[in-house]
């Protein structure tokens, strides 16, 4: 996978588990409001049944007639029991048991009570009137809720997705966007031959990591450069010494052969023959020396050595670590 594509997958991934934090805690809150919400309306449902029927020989009926009109809305599956000290309901003509004796005294224990059965929400006051000790409980069902949950469900799944899809897709541009000088880079070193070794990448003003790439490679292709220069210069100069004493070697034999000679003679003649076969061992066994020397520094760290050619120069060299055989240098 290229940088640019994991970088967009890594900023992509990074940002929608934040974006998925924040909605998962959205989401919960926005219940728990809801849920608390409903749990305030069945206190005031609870505190208005004991109004209505606990209170009414207190208040008028204007009072009365007031609060049964502002409260008319039945709620979903609303149940409302008061029970008397005895746990037995009151006042409410169905007379169904609904709840059990132990939780009806823990909500006389506790004053005030609310829990949830499932989707069923319940709450229990604790009510003490001039009639006598009463509980009073109401429990419904808020499906209001639990439809705008699913509503707010949805809206979060389709803002998600849109906003994953836009991440993606702007983290793809903006890796394009940062990453296309080392696009450049790339394609540049792509034109660079054997040729044309005093090619350089271009280096951009901005003082990031690429525009460093750049640099150092310019300057490790002047090295390279340099380094094909001085290749080339012993070659040449290595093919010059080795040809003057095969040269003369052949000469001394030619001459020795162009026509009979005493004994003296050919000794003389090879002789020389062999000095020029010794100045061609000792120019065979420089070029070996330098060969195995750079091959042993070349697999050690950097460091600065003297190299001395067959010609008695002597020239600095900077060996830098490497796998491969490095050139030979004089």
């Amino acid at each position: 996978m290229k940088i640019k594509d994991r970088l967009a997958v890594y900023f992509t991934l990074i940002s929608t588990t934040v974006l998925l934090a924040v909605l998962f805690a959205v989401y919960f809150i926005f219940i728990k409001f809801l849920e608390s919400d409903f749990y305030d309306r069945l206190y005031d449902r609870a505190f208005i049944n004991a109004n209505l029927y606990l209170e009414a020989d207190e208040i008028s009926a204007d009072s009365l007639k007031r609060v049964k009109t502002e409260y008319l809305e039945t709620l979903n599956g609303e149940i409302v029991r008061i029970y008397d000290s005895n746990n037995k309901p009151r006042f409410i003509t169905d007379n169904q048991q609904f709840w059990t004796n132990d939780f009806i005294n823990k909500v006389r224990k506790a004053k005030k009570l609310r829990t949830k059965d499932g989707l069923r929400q319940t709450v229990g006051i604790f009510y003490r009137d001039n009639q006598g000790d009463f509980v009073i409980l109401a429990s419904a069902i808020d499906n209001s809720t639990y439809n705008r949950i699913g509503k707010l469900r949805l809206i979060m799944i389709a803002t998600f997705i849109i906003i994953v899809v836009g991440l993606l897709l702007s983290a793809r541009w903006m890796a394009n966007k940062i990453l296309k000088p080392l696009d450049i880079f790339i394609e540049e070193v792509k034109k660079i031959k054997s040729s044309n070794l005093d090619f350089r990448v271009q280096e951009s003003k901005n003082k990031d990591e690429i525009n460093l790439l750049a640099q150092n490679f310019n300057q490790l292709m002047d090295h390279l450069e340099q380094a094909f220069i001085l290749q080339k210069t012993f070659v040449a100069n290595a093919s010059h010494e080795l040809r003057t004493p095969i040269t003369s070697l052949l000469m001394e034999a030619e001459i020795a052969l162009s026509q009979p000679r005493n004994t003296e003679e050919y000794q003389k003649a090879l002789r020389s023959v062999v000095d020029d076969a010794d100045k061609m061992n000792a120019t065979i066994n420089s070029l070996l020396s330098l060969a195995q020397a750079d091959l042993e520094l070349g697999a050690t760290q950097t460091e600065t050595v003297e190299s001395m050619n067959y010609f008695g120069s002597c020239k600095r060299i900077g060996h830098k670590k490497t796998n491969k055989v490095s050139l030979l240098s004089i």
